[in-house]
């Protein structure tokens, strides 16, 4: 029959830190008491602080598997990641995410803005639907029976990012302009990592006469 899911079917964020402009890893984990099929991780941030890189599946069990289909996607200007998998339960393959304490689902890399102040920037569940975003609520489990796919909604344990103080003086970064035949080559250097750089470029056009 169809197997008993219970409370203890959760996921959940980890935490890290770092300094503004360093990149940092979240890896988000879950715990299942039945065999799951496919799982959905929603994970919330704050776009202000946190500028999202990419999602790892290394080392997942979906990537050792293989998955049927792996996907994150990713709302910047609100603030959200998704994580998704699902496994290919068909012959030959047949494989499914065993039950099991602290699987780990994907790691999120984010990079703290140069902006970002100090203090302890929550990874939260996803509580709600912003406009421009995939209006499925919550993070699941599915499992599968001879009666079809079942999804159970599960809590998700937040995590946090720690922005430290900077631990050093920011050194200035150098503009340097060359002329190579017509074109203009434009180069700067900067030891610290920074997530976006600007700068504005004045030219002076000189008209040199032969006499």
């Amino acid at each position: 029959g169809l197997p008993v899911a219970r409370a203890e079917n959760t996921m959940s964020i980890g935490s890290a830190a770092g300094e503004p402009g360093e990149v940092v890893s979240v890896p988000v984990r879950g715990t299942n008491d039945v065999p799951a099929s496919q799982y959905l991780a929603y994970v919330r941030f704050d776009p202000e602080t946190l500028r999202i890189e990419k999602v790892d599946f290394a080392g997942t069990p979906a990537a050792e598997a293989p998955a049927d289909h792996m996907w994150a996607q990713s709302w910047p200007e609100t603030g959200l990641v998704e994580i998704g998998v699902v496994f290919d339960t068909f012959a030959p393959i047949e494989k499914e995410l065993a039950p099991g304490e602290g699987h780990l689902l994907g790691t999120i890399v984010f990079r703290i803005r140069s902006s970002a102040r100090e203090g302890v920037s929550a990874l939260r569940e996803r509580k709600e639907s912003l406009p421009g975003e995939n209006p499925l609520l919550g993070s699941v489990w599915v499992w599968t029976s001879p009666r079809g796919a079942h999804t159970l909604l599960c809590t998700i344990r937040e995590g946090a990012i720690s922005v430290l103080p900077p631990s050093g003086i920011r050194p200035p970064e150098i503009v340097r302009c060359a002329q190579e035949f017509r074109d203009v080559a434009v180069a700067w250097t900067n030891p610290v990592p920074f997530d976006e750089t600007r700068f504005d470029l004045r030219l002076m056009l000189i008209n040199v006469k032969r006499g």
